[in-house]
């Protein structure tokens, strides 16, 4: 798989890695941040089998216009988004490794 990481997703997958529980990112906008931490997220979950991530924020729909748009997008860039995967009406998307 070829990324093109940041140094806000090397930080956080060497933290991830070294099995923390809870990782805050705090900084300032356009910072890559969301974008960043979901490159992290959807290479933790295709590389480590049945694990739930939850992903919050203060209010749904600022999870909605941020977080959820780059997810997809993100996913389909890599072409790996699979509509059948992704249910919608509880926002949960499971990927092809779990059991």
């Amino acid at each position: 798989m070829d990324l093109k990481v940041t140094n806000v997703f090397q930080r956080n997958y060497e933290t991830l890695s070294n099995d923390k529980r809870f990782i805050v990112n705090v900084g300032g906008t356009r910072s890559s941040k969301t974008y960043s931490l979901c490159q992290m997220i959807i290479v933790y979950c295709l590389s480590t089998p049945n694990k739930i991530v939850s992903i919050i924020r203060k209010t749904f729909p600022s999870l909605r216009a941020t977080v959820m748009r780059d997810m997809i997008f993100i996913m389909k860039d890599m072409g790996i988004y699979d509509d059948r995967n992704h249910n919608k009406t509880e926002n949960i998307y499971t990927f092809p490794n779990e059991l």
